[in-house]
């Protein structure tokens, strides 16, 4: 969508921006819980006793949901403006690139 937007085709970039945005919430908000989740929660422990692995992994799998909704929120965010506004002015998730001035003289 990057090209796109850098080689000026605004229509190829806001409609791979609403296929980016649906393919993200379905796939990161309800296959996932869903299907891996629930797998790892629950079926999982018809098969084995829980143990330190267990806990750990499932874990780090609910702070990537936790993450995958804030990500959500920010994405949702962004298409809001995009409905309302027409277009989307910046990327929100990507930090702005500025010099702190060491570069110009050469040294680091």
């Amino acid at each position: 969508a990057k090209m796109f937007n850098y080689a000026g085709w605004r229509r190829a970039c806001d409609g791979l921006f609403v296929v980016f945005a649906l393919v993200f919430i379905i796939t990161r908000l309800v296959i996932f819980p869903v299907v891996v989740m629930y797998t790892t929660l629950y079926d999982s422990m018809e098969i084995f006793q829980p143990f330190f692995g267990y806990y750990f992994f499932n874990l780090l799998l609910m702070v990537l949901q936790a993450l995958h909704i804030f990500w959500a929120y920010l994405i949702l965010r962004m298409a809001v403006k995009f409905v309302f506004a027409g277009k989307v002015e910046k990327d929100e998730r990507s930090d702005v690139d500025e010099s702190d001035g060491t570069e110009e003289d050469g040294r680091m």
